[in-house]
């Protein structure tokens, strides 16, 4: 339960951080954010031969 509280505290507080960016910050994580799940798809996609 305490882990589950200290997460919660720790992504509003992300949230907030993220809120208060700039849009041209905000457009930098969210391209890096894309590449790396696009990377991690596609390793998964050669380890399962897919």
């Amino acid at each position: 339960m305490k882990g589950l509280i200290t997460g919660c505290v720790v992504g509003a507080a992300a949230a907030l951080m993220y809120g208060m960016m700039n849009r041209q910050t905000k457009k930098k994580i969210g391209n890096m954010v894309s590449q790396a799940s696009n990377a991690v798809a596609d390793k998964a996609n050669e380890m399962f031969g897919r």
